[in-house]
């Protein structure tokens, strides 16, 4: 087993030697280093996974994508590198990797395998020097073999992909190999010490006990869909009890979804009485109320099938609701997904769409630039509009007498307050050390400075929207920035 993991200016750690136990668990505050611990190690992971003869760490993979070099050294001691180590019960094994700032992967400038060094190597097969010392073999395996499981999972859905067994050995970070998995290795006898008694030693049943310790009665079985047999096939060749099993759970609770999740646990979602948090009704709701244009699907026969739907978003003393489209026959869905706007695909697309849907918020005209060159996202895309949205809304939240309206309030308090705020401004320190580079052009006047230091954040790759403050009915509010975060050490 993994023993020990050493970080060295990664992250939020200018040092860290953490012991490893059988069991080990990880508790702090927000943003206190718990992620990162993990990211470390999962890092080396994807790299040894995804490029076997590589002498980069790739820092965006599969499991975790962490941006850019400024994203993952140190914010105060580092500067372009880091350093991860892993120690078993037979080998201990160190990396250091650097690259430029912008750079999304870092070369290996130096591997220490049991005290031995190797400098700038030019040859490695999984992230390891060519080595007749045996011992490390081990501490590689266990490395390429890491199971790595995020917060955002992949949700219920009425059909997984089947995918080819050599690329889905693992569940995955989100749990989107899961089924797979359970498909091709479900009569593979599993771990002994961990197997359930008095149940099959096979992987599918002793899924199937585990899932009962925690949901009594819970029943597991795979069909496999194919061009011969539909989804209703499929549920037919079941038993009865699991046909209604499965029929009466997909009827009651109704549309799900696999994105990354935006709404957080904490919102109180509501429709018709029913707390719709944490479900995919909820999640739409709370991207409309953010301006992004989402609906849901839903199955016939079901408990859903109205639209649309209202659910009211309870919050400081305050129930604004919003309508939720709901699709139920493929017909009415093809008209809708006909009539959509395309999707963002590109920078300019942000831009354009932003001008075009927050008229109130004045744009300088170079405010997009620092984009160029900085790799396309459509979430991340999304996101920034989510942003504008917030801050164009917010321009409109005041009333005859230029105070702010009870729904401004409201906004305020979720989006510029907490720990979890879209919105902040900068430190005093950041304020002092970045003066230059947070003043911009005004872009109305261009000859005057204008020191925009509140900003809006998209954490995963760090982008930062800085604009004028404080926001007023009767003043412009300048958007002079949308780009990589300025404040970086």
């Amino acid at each position: 087993m993994l023993t020990r993991l050493d970080l060295r200016l990664f992250k939020c750690f200018e040092l860290l030697k953490l012991p490893l136990a059988p069991l080990t668990l990880l508790s702090g505050l927000n943003s206190s280093g718990k992620s990162s611990v993990l990211q470390a190690p999962v890092l080396l992971h994807q790299t040894m996974r995804e490029h076997e003869w590589s002498t980069r760490l790739a820092l965006n993979g599969a499991d975790v994508r962490l941006g850019t070099v400024v994203d993952v050294v140190d914010e105060v001691h580092g500067r372009t590198g880091f350093e991860v180590g892993l120690a078993d019960d037979e080998a201990t094994c160190s990396w250091t990797f650097e690259g430029d700032r912008r750079d999304m992967s870092m070369q290996v400038s130096r591997v220490s395998l049991g005290g031995h060094e190797t400098e700038h190597p030019t040859r490695l097969r999984h992230l390891l020097p060519p080595n007749d010392d045996r011992s490390v073999v081990p501490l590689a395996d266990r490395i390429r073999g890491l199971t790595y499981i995020t917060a955002e999972r992949v949700g219920p859905q009425e059909a997984y992909p089947l995918e080819d067994p050599y690329d889905a050995d693992l569940v995955g970070a989100r749990g989107e190999h899961t089924v797979s998995v359970l498909h091709w290795k479900r009569d593979e006898v599993v771990h002994r010490p961990l197997a359930l008694r008095d149940v099959p030693p096979t992987l599918l049943r002793q899924v199937e006990a585990r899932m009962r310790t925690l949901f009594p009665g819970c029943g597991m079985d795979l069909q496999q869909v194919t061009q011969d047999r539909s989804m209703r096939q499929v549920i037919g060749a079941l038993d009865r009890n699991s046909q209604r099993a499965l029929m009466g759970w997909l009827m009651r609770h109704g549309p799900f979804w696999e994105d990354v999740r935006e709404h957080s646990g904490d919102e109180y979602l509501e429709y018709e009485g029913e707390v719709v948090t944490d479900s995919a009704v909820g999640e739409a709701a709370y991207n409309r109320f953010h301006g992004i244009d989402q609906g849901v699907v839903s199955m016939d026969p079901s408990d859903w099938l109205s639209s649309p739907l209202t659910v009211t978003w309870v919050r400081d003393g305050q129930e604004p609701g919003v309508d939720v489209p709901n699709f139920w026959e493929a017909d009415t869905l093809k008209i809708a997904l006909e009539a959509a706007p395309a999707p963002l695909a590109s920078w300019p697309d942000l831009e354009m769409t932003a001008r075009a849907r927050c008229p109130d918020l004045t744009f300088s005209q170079e405010s997009f630039a620092p984009l160029n060159g900085h790799p396309f996202n459509e979430g991340v895309a999304t996101r920034l509009l989510r942003l504008f949205n917030v801050l164009h809304d917010l321009k409109n939240c005041f009333d005859e007498h230029g105070e702010r309206t009870p729904e401004g309030h409201g906004l305020y308090a979720t989006h510029f307050t907490g720990d979890k705020a879209h919105f902040s401004d900068s430190s005093d320190t950041e304020k002092n050390d970045f003066r230059t580079a947070l003043t911009f052009p005004h872009p109305e006047r261009r000859t005057e400075p204008l020191f925009c230091t509140w900003h809006g954040k998209v954490k995963t790759p760090q982008l930062r929207i800085h604009f004028s403050w404080p926001i007023r009915k009767d003043e412009p509010l300048y958007v002079v920035y949308v780009g990589p975060k300025i404040t970086k050490q």
